[in-house]
């Protein structure tokens, strides 16, 4: 599928994980940040080497850490309770401030190359 910002993809696919938790079971909100930064950091550093030769699998490796990166998400969304409702109430909340910030635009957002 594609849209006026270039390809669309269904992430609602997306599972989460276990989610971080404390020693009583409960969730562990920073535990899961920490991880979500983890996963960042590791998708960053694929970004380099994609920036460099975006083909074969530096291409495929930089997916797979955003993947994994979506997915720490995903699992802090799921973990914190977050319902359906909410997450794709937000995205439509999202979606609108980014498009009213030119955001969508082509010349939008910051290319920094």
């Amino acid at each position: 599928m594609k849209s006026e910002q270039g390809l669309v993809v269904d992430y609602r696919h997306l599972h989460p994980v276990r989610p971080c938790r404390y020693h009583d079971g409960m969730f562990d909100p920073y535990g899961q940040m920490r991880k979500i930064k983890s996963e960042y950091e590791e998708a960053y550093e694929a970004s380099v080497y994609w920036r460099d030769q975006p083909t074969g699998k530096n291409r495929e490796k930089l997916l797979e850490e955003l993947v994994d990166m979506m997915t720490a998400v995903t699992t802090f969304m799921a973990g914190a309770g977050y319902t359906q409702d909410e997450v794709e109430r937000e995205i439509c909340l999202v979606n609108c401030k980014n498009a009213n910030r030119g955001y969508w635009e082509e010349a939008g957002g910051d290319d920094g190359l």
